[in-house]
């Protein structure tokens, strides 16, 4: 299935439910900004159309980003930084304590999300233009 029919899918399913929120899991590396030795980013490291994205998942209450890196906790302030001054809020930092686990599910070990942004899941930087339609559409 492709990235934009899961967030389709993702999106209808928190209609039919009732569900308040759509939580987007998206990792930094290669997908929101190239691998960099030293860990310092501005704002031109960004890909094109990941801050207009970002931003507007950011902007909507029915939405939550939650950042999915290895990156040191040292290493995040530059990222973080940008991510301020682009008024993109950023969530939480691999982990979701909004969704608990309960008898049907177990969250202790995998955090739970909708929506997958990774490079290593298929994604790819030219996507953020499209993804940003749909969520300006959505």
């Amino acid at each position: 299935m492709s990235l934009f029919n899961v967030i389709r899918k993702a999106t209808e399913r928190k209609i039919q439910k009732g569900w308040p929120k759509l939580y987007w899991c998206i990792d930094l590396h290669n997908t929101i900004v190239p691998s960099s030795k030293d860990g310092i980013y501005t704002v031109k490291d960004v890909y094109p159309f990941a801050i207009d994205a970002l931003r507007v998942l950011s902007d909507r209450d029915d939405m939550c980003i939650i950042l999915f890196t290895s990156t040191a906790d040292t290493n995040l302030s530059s990222i973080l930084n940008v991510f301020k001054a682009e008024r993109i809020k950023i969530d939480y930092i691999n982990e979701n304590p909004e969704c608990l686990s309960n008898g049907h599910s177990d969250f202790s070990s995998k955090f739970y999300y909708d929506i997958l942004i990774d490079d290593k899941a298929g994604f790819y930087v030219q996507d953020w233009l499209a993804i940003y339609r749909l969520v300006t559409q959505v």
